[in-house]
């Protein structure tokens, strides 16, 4: 893994935007906060605004950046530019911008991404232009690394009217998928026969007759073609990331790669329009970044969890991939809305905030967007200064927070997150198929229930893909939502269980297979084995769904009651070795627990973890919580819920041996404390620098929306 070496703080910078007379104090002020890093050229201005016609290039503002950067010991992050292709090369190539299902031109002067990646005169031109990037900037001291393209994708603003379009459906890109669908079926015979559809039951007798599916499932598309479509196109995205890097490795050797994502956002939450995949995209770069804006919808007020959803996702795919960890885009001021705008104020403790849980979550890097706004794109982007470029409080409070951490900068990469005990499963084909159902909203409420009940209640969470269910070193595996589950994740979840792990699923698990079909059986893919139970029947509930679980030694806190569950009211029908824990209100079997080898597998036959996500808090949340304890989970902290029934404390810790940080946020409007569950020799107050009692357990006060970052030394479970 290639990490920095110690922990970094910034911001994006664009100086064509501001006035040339402005830039030297911009810098000076940055210096002043402990802002270290400058990220540019990747987005606002960059490629475009540098080669304005072919072969003629202004570098004239980005070499004054490097210069100016360099006099002040800044480093420079600097994109590839790749997502904003010059205006003229639409003129040059005009097939070039990305083609709807509807074969619509996505228009310039709009979004970024409107040119198509697989045209090969745009890789062409891209080459061309990384080797001048290279050779200019590449041996400059201040470089730091690249960014390659920005939020890499297809668009996803919505157009007025209509929401998010399907792209690209170019004569190239359709090409490749051919091509990609001849190495994975071999014949047009075989993939007649894997995409069989009963409305329109194509024989393909060649290749040339195959087409990128139009339709999702939900209107009447074939299933396994919209699987196959859209893991290409995560694949091609993520592959393309991977080209940029091969060329800057050999253009500049040493030198680390990042890209950015954006995900879980209202859009497209599981990047399958944009062809988005993290767990794939993670796997290209020497560092995986994940864009955060909390403030966008206030989602942080309404979903408390959604910080910790959001970060620990983040943190699990760099894990997963065995990169480092970067925020390379973190909400520095008001946020979203234009004139309407803007969706949440972001204020000192905002920024506080949102600083801490990216630090306690694992991230090395954490750059602001931006230092400065801009005043050509009236959005609310949010900036740590006004648009006079004028300091504010929360650039005061992005300085306390950097000058508070700058004593560990230099250990804080080695400290990492502790494996949790639970991990919540989230595959990227599962999101594919449930969203080209018309179910996405539900598979993202039933990720955020699970999420919101383990980690509200105070244990680690932490995500994982398929690939790595034979590698577990969980004590819990959540199964949200998950439709569809193949042959050979299921038995790789079948080993987990069977050597000591817990697997709790909920209703209709394992409905579809690999291709998207439905199971003869449900539970599919082997779990009907595992979890020692087969679907009596299935009914859908739209109110909330009164499940009776009694209490029993095996679930240790729980004293039996009535639970809510959400949408499904699935029926089971146990085996002879299989214990009843719960029935639904006409006696019918809604929940069972059943050893296998070594370990344990609880079903419920309804979405508790949805109606966590629309309930809060509540016996569900405490049902949840109790199979973890089941199961060996250890919690790192306790704290009461707030006034509205939802968990709005939450607690992470980056260790290293015998010494962590500890962040403690809230976003109760009233002040709140958290009792942690791990001990310490000493616990200091990063920003007081004050010594905190830890005899007999650590307690931390935290003010309303307040944020606490403490130094733990001589740490011992």
């Amino acid at each position: 893994m290639t990490r920095v070496s110690r922990a970094l703080f910034g911001s994006s910078y664009y100086p064509p935007h501001h006035d040339p007379a402005d830039w030297p104090r911009d810098f000076d002020r940055m210096v002043e906060a402990g802002l270290t890093v400058i990220r540019s050229g990747e987005l606002l201005a960059s490629w475009d605004h540098i080669e304005v016609a072919p072969g003629r290039f202004d570098f004239g503002w980005l070499d004054r950046l490097f210069d100016l950067a360099g006099e002040r010991g800044i480093k420079i992050v600097l994109g590839t530019g790749s997502c904003v292709a010059p205006v003229w090369m639409a003129e040059a190539y005009p097939d070039l911008q990305v083609i709807s299902r509807d074969g619509i031109q996505y228009p310039i002067g709009s979004m970024w991404s409107w040119a198509c990646r697989d045209h090969p005169a745009y890789r062409t031109e891209l080459s061309r232009w990384l080797e001048m990037l290279a050779e200019r900037y590449g041996q400059r001291p201040e470089l730091i690394g690249w960014q390659i393209d920005n939020e890499i994708g297809y668009p996803f603003v919505e157009r007025q009217g209509r929401g998010s379009d399907l792209y690209c459906y170019c004569a190239h890109t359709e090409e490749r998928f051919r091509e990609w669908l001849k190495a994975r079926y071999g014949t047009p015979e075989a993939l007649s026969d894997a995409w069989r559809w009963d409305p329109t039951n194509h024989r393909y007798s060649s290749w040339s007759q195959v087409r990128a599916p139009r339709s999702q499932p939900s209107e009447w598309g074939v299933v396994t073609a919209w699987l196959d479509w859209r893991r290409f196109i995560a694949e091609s995205m993520a592959g393309f990331v991977g080209w940029q890097r091969e060329q800057l490795n050999r253009l500049t050797p040493g030198q680390p790669t990042m890209t950015n994502v954006f995900i879980w956002s209202r859009h497209d939450p599981f990047g399958i329009w944009i062809g988005q995949d993290p767990w794939r995209l993670a796997e290209q770069v020497d560092a995986i970044g994940f864009d955060y804006y909390p403030g966008i919808g206030e989602r942080f007020l309404k979903e408390p969890a959604y910080g910790g959803l959001f970060l620990d996702f983040a943190r699990s795919s760099a894990r997963h991939a065995g990169v480092d960890y970067w925020l390379p885009e973190i909400e520095s001021g008001p946020i979203n809305g234009w004139v309407l705008g803007p969706d949440h104020w972001t204020d000192a403790d905002d920024i506080r905030r949102i600083n801490a849980d990216g630090l306690g979550s694992g991230a090395n890097v954490l750059l602001y967007q931006g230092f400065r706004e801009w005043n050509c794109i009236p959005i609310h982007w949010g900036a740590l200064v006004d648009l006079a470029g004028e300091s504010t409080g929360r650039l005061g409070a992005a300085g306390e927070m950097a000058h508070a951490i700058e004593p560990i900068a230099a250990a804080l990469p080695a400290m990492t997150p502790r494996p949790a005990d639970i991990a919540i499963l989230h595959d990227f084909d599962n999101a594919i198929a449930v969203s080209g159902m018309t179910a996405g909203p539900f598979l993202l409420e039933a990720l955020t229930g699970a999420y919101t009940a383990f980690a509200g209640a105070g244990f680690e969470v932490d995500f994982v893909g398929v690939d790595e269910l034979d590698h577990l070193e969980c004590r819990l595996l959540v199964l949200p939502f998950t439709m569809l589950l193949s042959g050979d994740a299921g038995a790789a979840i079948e080993r987990f269980v069977a050597r000591g792990g817990t697997l709790l699923t909920f209703a209709k698990a394992a409905t579809l297979d690999g291709r998207g079909w439905s199971w003869d059986i449900r539970p599919g893919a082997g779990l009907m084995g595992v979890l020692g139970v087969r679907e009596a029947s299935v009914k859908v509930d739209r109110g909330p769904i009164a499940l009776v679980v009694a209490a029993t030694p095996t679930l240790p806190g729980w004293e039996g009651g009535e639970i809510r569950g959400a949408w499904h009211r699935q029926v089971l029908l146990p085996f002879a070795d299989t214990q009843v824990l719960g029935r639904f209100e006409d006696g019918s079997v809604g929940a069972t627990l059943r050893r296998h080898g070594s370990g344990l597998a609880v079903a419920i036959g309804t979405h508790l973890d949805i109606a966590v996500a629309r309930g809060g808090f509540g016996p569900g949340s405490d049902l949840l919580a109790s199979i973890a304890v089941m199961s060996g989970a250890r919690r790192l902290w306790q704290a009461p819920v707030a006034a509205d029934g939802l968990p709005r404390v939450f607690v992470r810790l980056r260790a290293d041996g015998d010494r962590g940080l500890l962040t403690v946020t809230s976003t109760d409007d009233a002040a709140a404390a958290a009792t942690i569950l791990v001990r310490a020799q000493r616990a200091t107050d990063l920003v007081s620098r004050t010594d905190l009692p830890v005899d007999p357990v650590l307690h931390v006060d935290v003010p309303a929306r307040g944020t606490r970052l403490i130094l733990l030394e001589g740490l011992h479970d």
